[in-house]
């Protein structure tokens, strides 16, 4: 989630000064990667898809339950929540009590009072809408509290540069439950992106549209590296002691659930390598069959743009899944100067008409998929803290592409006549927002 005035304006603002004392991040050496994805192409899927490129080695035996939109993620959240009995860690990159935001706070607030301890990392630019009289009620209730990178230097505790944001999100209950993908704590999701499963039309609608944005719950091992990641950004904020709760092997909620092999992929400025960009490229170069794409915002570097282009051109059935309308222009613009390369090369190109996308999916040859907070964009690839889920299981990638087919049914299909059509001003946009790509 982006809010133009109060973040891109500001990261703007500071961006000439900011990399004179910062380098980009160094990404994936292509020829290497080509190279070895000619030779894994050729092995079975199971296979192809469990090399660890990037991120954790593969967690087994995880429950993992892909939740729908606002209402779907936050009803299972509060639920979890309002069942904590020790401890509840939440990190968030906007937290906003409005809406059903407010009602999972109230949640949080409940158990601070029952004497749950309750954790909470937020980042500075992206809370800036919320008054600092909120954040003290939370405190006197008992919530610690750990603002990232805060837009005041003087109330830093550890090193300061406001180009570095925390933009993972993820809750955590008894650290044997946890919950991460695109939702921020914020009212837009109170409403589901397609009530009664009918396409909606804004023209005739005439309000907000509502956002549209993909979650998971998971449990299982995998969580006790959510809670590692947790305390090591809490830590780096120099924000006081704090106290990992997580369950190594908790038992199955379902013991009849399907247990499935998950990888953490958790990436961020300060680590060496752009993890989720390294792992996303993999898989691209490994599909033989399809490759279907669905970001918030898509400001990519030129080596993301030729991996898609390429698999088009070897017959793998490459989809990207944007938004229409949007909270941010520029990246619009942006997105929209990549259309014609794509295009070219076969890649085809949707744009949801009826809600505001802000999921972050990947789903790619049927078997492996990614849910996150990672878009595909330089500032994800570079500049923020991000966290994906990687999950290798063919009914839960099942369960994704008709997730995705779904999400088609309410887009339309950008073709090259629609890309000759642009005015000269939408070009210049581009030009525009193509100058700006690696800051936006």
């Amino acid at each position: 989630m982006r809010r133009l005035m109060a973040s891109i304006g500001i990261l703007a603002a500071v961006a000439l000064l900011d990399a004179c004392a910062t380098q980009p991040q160094p990404l994936p050496d292509r020829a290497t990667a080509l190279r070895m994805a000619q030779e894994r192409r050729t092995l079975p899927v199971e296979e192809r898809y469990s090399h660890q490129d990037a991120g954790d080695e593969l967690s087994t035996g995880n429950e993992v339950t892909l939740l729908v939109d606002g209402p779907a993620n936050f009803a299972a959240m509060i639920e979890a929540v309002e069942g904590a009995q020790e401890q509840v860690d939440v990190e968030t990159y906007i937290f906003e009590p409005v809406g059903v935001g407010a009602e999972l706070i109230g949640a949080l607030e409940q158990r601070a009072s029952a004497g749950v301890r309750v954790n909470l990392i937020y980042d500075s630019i992206g809370s800036l809408g919320t008054r600092r009289d909120v954040f003290a009620g939370l405190e006197a209730v008992g919530m610690r509290l750990c603002e990232f990178n805060p837009v005041n230097p003087l109330r830093a505790s550890g090193g300061w540069s406001l180009n570095h944001r925390d933009h993972r999100k993820m809750l955590i209950v008894d650290g044997h439950t946890a919950f991460t993908g695109g939702l921020n704590i914020s009212g837009v999701y109170s409403a589901s992106s397609s009530p009664g499963g009918q396409p909606r039309h804004l023209d005739e609608e005439g309000d907000d549209p509502p956002w549209r944005d993909s979650g998971v719950k998971l449990r299982g091992p995998a969580v006790a590296r959510l809670q590692q990641l947790f305390a090591q950004t809490w830590a780096s904020q120099g924000c006081g002691d704090y106290t990992p709760l997580a369950e190594p092997d908790p038992l199955p909620a379902d013991p009849d659930a399907r247990r499935r092999d998950v990888r953490i992929v958790a990436s961020g400025p300060n680590s060496n390598r752009a993890s989720n960009y390294a792992v996303l490229r993999s898989a691209i170069l490994l599909a033989t069959d399809r490759v279907w794409l669905t970001t918030a915002y898509f400001a990519p570097d030129d080596g993301l743009v030729a991996d898609l282009r390429q698999a088009a051109r070897r017959g793998v059935d490459v989809r990207l899944l944007v938004p229409g309308p949007t909270d941010s222009a520029l990246l619009r613009w942006a997105a929209k100067s990549h259309y014609p390369e794509l295009l070219e090369a076969g890649v085809r190109i949707f744009e949801r008409q009826d809600a505001l996308l802000h999921a972050k999916t990947a789903v790619i040859d049927g078997y492996w998929l990614s849910v996150g907070t990672a878009n595909l964009d330089y500032r994800s690839f570079l500049h923020n803290d991000e966290l994906n889920i990687i999950v290798i299981d063919r009914d839960l990638a099942r369960e994704m592409e008709e997730l995705f087919v779904s999400d088609l049914a309410h887009s339309v299909e950008i073709d090259a006549a629609d890309v000759a059509e642009r005015s000269l001003l939408d070009r210049m946009k581009g030009w525009f927002a193509r100058l700006w790509e690696y800051w936006l």
